[in-house]
């Protein structure tokens, strides 16, 4: 398969720094390829999660591109897709990227995080570097929730798809 560590690793630092990086770019690579939108990844078996949200997310933006984005909105979903895959990468996100991923209005975009927050379904966290940053993640909670989700998708065949409304669906 690919390449493995050791169980003890003896490199240097920047050595798993690239190594890291090598995944990273490997796994952008292989989202960015634009393969036809299948729930199976390349290998014949179901595509993770994270992979399907990755697609969700790419299609949304095809979407918006091609049709006009004014015509479809779904800040929470889009927020929410972003969050659950940056933990995975993993990667802190701030509350401007959040508002721009939301692609809406940034005033928008933080009238449904807070909408978010009081729900339970993202936490704040104070940069300890910077006390003016904020980074937000997904409670454990609502990440296992659109884990769960996104892996029913994947095995249906519904993972394509770029639902309407997903978060008011997925808030009930």
């Amino acid at each position: 398969m690919g390449q493995e560590l050791p169980l003890h690793w003896s490199g240097t630092k920047s050595d798993l720094e690239k190594l890291a990086d090598e995944f990273v770019a490997k796994l952008k690579s292989r989202v960015g390829e634009g393969r036809s939108l299948s729930t199976e990844s390349v290998d014949g078996r179901p595509m993770n999660s994270m992979m399907l949200a990755q697609t969700i997310i790419k299609r949304r933006r095809e979407r918006e591109r091609l049709l006009g984005a004014d015509l479809f909105s779904d800040p929470v979903w889009d927020m929410m897709l972003d969050l659950f895959v940056n933990a995975r990468i993993p990667k802190r996100v701030s509350v401007s990227s959040l508002c721009i991923a939301a692609t809406v209005p940034a005033t928008t975009a933080l009238r449904h995080l807070k909408v978010m927050e009081s729900r339970g379904i993202v936490i704040r966290t104070k940069d300890h570097l910077d006390q003016r940053r904020l980074y937000i993640s997904l409670t454990a909670e609502w990440d296992e929730k659109i884990d769960q989700l996104l892996g029913l998708w994947s095995h249906s065949g519904r993972g394509a798809e770029c639902p309407g409304n997903a978060a008011t669906a997925i808030l009930r």
